[in-house]
């Protein structure tokens, strides 16, 4: 049987009284024995006093000590004691007290170190010099599919099966210095753009580089836009403006000596200063709806006098081109929320575009009509021609600025090429959708997806 100091210390004091009991009886007699008696139960008293005095705070110690061990916080050690034993309550307290100081302290810099990773929209990867992943926070994850748990403690060459990424955490871990990189990621098409720098940790488990992944797939998509937007407007201008000092050369050449040639040019001039004024009033036009500053008005509309007044204005043109016209909205639509000249000029556009493209003697059709279950309280406004139609690989792009099917015939019947991005932009404006699908037998078919209004539309009374 295993037993306390206490009761160690109290079982020799006993032990010792009843030994020198013994002996004293043997010795003297029994008065003798009876005086030792009330000696032997004194001295117990005492030696059990003395043993609980000892060993209580030694259980203390001994407790608080298993606490902070096992991480919990210690309760305080209450001795007044000025022996060795009360001077190492002391000094524990104390100890206890700044370990826990210490431990608050990790905790609080822990916590906002994972709110900033947390929260950061850059990707980050730690690395310890094995090349392990230490630590990622969910920006990575999501730019590369997986999770932390299974990220940390693996090498990141297992788990990033990317040459270029794998080239440059060799190089940055073998030469513990700052490096960066542009990657392409086959499967998402992402751009990243990587800053290495070295953190300095030397053994296993310490952090030895991080890496900040930053995600440029928008800027660079942004970026050749803008590259193909100059380019495609230096061109657009370089056209007219090249054909108009063509032909102001020739006259001042001497064809300003035939009146019939100089009649011809200066047509040639305007209809090209014409096509210069309509780019030019096409990308103001554009500008402003994309800058924000061309403000739609929310207000209910009522389709059909909107479409006939539409058409009404396109006749004459259509008519050049022996074009029938027709609606064939017979039903009472809902009137839908939007700004009625915001939509006036949208089916303009439209109307213009069937014009331009269908072969003489064609039919342009304006329809409108409830939206599939799948887009409640929404109707599907649409411009249906006969024309040349649109190949199905080239729908998804036509209402990208200056995007032409067949550039040469656009050219020659006047397009600038920015009609339909303005009419994306406008649609959208009016928090509608907008594309492109094959009409039948033949022709292209434009649908406008807009709200239905909640309010009741307004009849102008003049």
């Amino acid at each position: 049987m295993r037993l306390s100091i206490r009761w160690k210390i109290a079982l020799g004091t006993i032990l010792i009284v009843a030994c020198s009991l013994a002996v004293a009886g043997l010795l003297v007699g029994h008065s003798l024995v009876l005086a030792l008696s009330v000696a032997f139960l004194v001295a117990v008293t005492l030696s059990i006093g003395l043993a609980h005095s000892i060993t209580t705070p030694l259980s203390d110690l001994t407790h608080a000590a298993q606490q902070l061990a096992a991480g919990q916080p210690a309760v305080p050690i209450k001795t007044a004691a000025p022996d060795e034993i009360g001077r190492l309550a002391s000094t524990l307290n104390n100890a206890a007290d700044r370990l826990h100081a210490q431990i608050d302290a990790l905790s609080e810099d822990r916590a906002q170190l994972l709110a900033v990773l947390t929260s950061m929209v850059e990707g980050v990867m730690v690395l310890d010099p094995r090349g392990y992943v230490l630590q990622i926070n969910p920006a990575l994850e999501h730019m590369f599919g997986i999770a932390r748990t299974e990220a940390r403690g693996r090498p990141s060459a297992e788990l990033f099966r990317h040459q270029q990424l794998n080239e440059l955490i060799d190089t940055a871990l073998g030469s513990r210095a700052n490096h960066d990189a542009e990657i392409i990621l086959p499967l998402t098409g992402r751009c990243l753009h990587i800053e290495v720098s070295a953190a300095g940790g030397e053994r296993d488990n310490e952090a030895c580089v991080v890496l900040v992944f930053h995600d440029m797939t928008e800027l660079r998509r942004l970026e050749t836009i803008r590259k193909d937007f100059v380019a495609n407007v230096s061109h657009e201008l370089r056209t007219p403006l090249t054909s108009i000092k063509g032909y102001v050369e020739a006259l001042l050449d001497g064809a300003k000596d035939d009146p019939a040639t100089t009649g011809n040019f200066l047509n040639i001039i305007l209809n090209q200063s014409n096509r210069l004024n309509l780019i030019l009033d096409d990308l103001l036009e554009l500008s402003k709806i994309e800058s924000g500053s061309v403000h739609f008005k929310q207000e209910p509309i009522d389709l059909s006098p909107l479409i006939d007044r539409t058409i009404a204005m396109m006749k004459t043109l259509a008519d050049k081109k022996r074009h029938r016209l027709i609606s064939t909205v017979h039903q009472a639509f809902p009137p839908v929320e939007g700004d009625e000249e915001r939509l006036v000029q949208v089916l303009t556009n439209l109307l213009d575009n069937a014009v331009k493209y269908t072969p003489v003697g064609g039919t342009i059709t304006v329809d409108a009509r409830f939206a599939p279950a799948s887009a409640d309280r929404m109707i599907d406004l649409s411009v249906a021609d006969t024309g040349i139609g649109i190949p199905e690989p080239d729908r998804p792009r036509v209402f990208e600025r200056f995007y032409r099917v067949d550039k040469a015939r656009s050219r020659e019947l006047g397009g600038t090429g920015l009609g339909l991005a303005i009419v994306k932009h406008l649609v959208e404006g009016l928090s509608g959708q907008v594309w492109v699908e094959a009409a039948h037998p033949h022709g292209s078919r434009f649908v406008v997806r807009l709200p239905v209004s909640t309010r009741e539309a307004t009849t102008d009374p003049g």
